[in-house]
C-alpha cells in the first residue's frame, strides 16, 4: 500500500445488508489520521497512485466518515474511511483490476 493506508477492502454493503449506491471501498489506516485534511490527502494520493482516480470523478469521500462535523479539522483521529463510486461500471472496473494485483 502507499503513505498511511495499510489495507482496503471493496464492499458492496453496508454491514446491516444495505447496499451502498454504486459500490464502495474501505480504506484503513496504519495511524489514525489526525484530520479530516489528511484522511483526503492519503486518499486521493492513493487512489491516483493505484488506479488513476480523480475525486469527484470516480469517486466521493463522503463527509459522514467524519464523526462530527463541527468538530474542529484537526481533531477528528480516523481510523477508517470509506470512499463511494460515482457508477457501477466503475465499481466493477476496480474489482476486475484490484483481482489483478
Amino acid at each position: 500500500m502507499s503513505g498511511n493506508i495499510c489495507s482496503t477492502k471493496l464492499v458492496s454493503s453496508w454491514s446491516n445488508g444495505r447496499p451502498f449506491t454504486h459500490g464502495a471501498m474501505q480504506i484503513t489506516f496504519y495511524y489514525p489520521c489526525a484530520s479530516q485534511l489528511n484522511v483526503e490527502v492519503e486518499i486521493e494520493q492513493f487512489m491516483l497512485e493505484q488506479l488513476d482516480y480523480s475525486r469527484g470523478i470516480e469517486y466521493h469521500i463522503p463527509a459522514w466518515n467524519y464523526p462530527n462535523n463541527t468538530t474542529p479539522r484537526s481533531y477528528l483521529f480516523v481510523e477508517t474511511a470509506t470512499i463511494t463510486f460515482t457508477s457501477n461500471e466503475i465499481f466493477v472496473m476496480t474489482k476486475l483490476m484490484w483481482d489483478h494485483k
